[in-house]
């Protein structure tokens, strides 16, 4: 079984899109993680219709940024394997076919990494590129900055990223760091479906410096549950 691990921030305008394309491409466990919008998007997930995809939701008590909260949503996944992906629509939904079939051909991992790098204000830019450049000389791994939260995951990945003993600041790493075989494939990223990015500079900045310490800030707690069947 399939489950698609979706952080939600402030992205009311975006769920019943996304979680249609979604039911369009695979049947499957979709886990919505609230990550303490203020816009109604709780609400307007449950009042998502599905048809053959079953819809779980977690609301979270306080605003804790996407690593957390997909960490938090790898926690109550229940698939064999777990996709994780934005709910703007910049990680198109279409292509979870060829994550699942790269799966089924021997790959743990499935890395979706972007074409086209995504056009960034001139200070977010120069701050990005400085973060990665330090993240890599510290890390054992390189990360890439073309590399996104967009990727699927064995169950035995997932297990292993469930046991670590704190939330990773920064879970691209953290899976950078997993054994297991891998398949990295191309996706172009559209813009957004609608509304705006969630993630103010000084969000960015925050989660950056949890990104070199290894951990994250804040713990996830759940405080609200929702589950729809078709």
């Amino acid at each position: 079984m399939l489950s698609v691990v979706v952080p939600v921030f402030n992205e009311a305008a975006c769920v019943a899109e996304l979680f249609s394309r979604v039911e369009a491409a695979v049947a499957a466990e979709v886990m919505f993680v609230d990550d303490a919008s203020d816009d109604g998007s709780f609400a307007a997930i449950a009042a998502l219709q599905p048809v053959r995809c079953t819809i779980r939701a977690l609301r979270l008590g306080e605003n804790v940024g996407s690593q957390v909260a997909i960490a938090c949503g790898l926690a109550h996944a229940s698939g064999d394997i777990v996709a994780t992906m934005d709910a703007d629509l910049q990680h198109p939904p279409e292509l979870l076919p060829a994550m699942v079939d790269a799966w089924r051909a021997g790959a743990d991992i499935v890395e979706m990494v972007r074409r086209n790098p995504e056009p960034l204000p001139a200070l977010r830019a120069i701050g990005t590129r400085a973060f990665y450049t330090v993240f890599n000389l510290v890390a054992d791994v390189p990360v890439s900055p073309l590399d996104s939260d967009f990727r699927l995951l064995d169950r035995r990945c997932v297990d292993a990223l469930v046991a670590q003993p704190h939330a990773p600041g920064f879970l691209r790493g953290a899976v950078h760091a997993l054994p297991g075989a891998r398949q990295a494939i191309q996706f172009d990223s559209p813009a957004r479906f609608a509304g705006t990015t969630g993630y103010s500079f000084g969000k960015l900045v925050r989660g950056a410096v949890d990104a070199l310490r290894a951990k994250a800030r804040g713990k996830a707690v759940v405080v609200d549950t929702y589950e729809r069947a078709p």
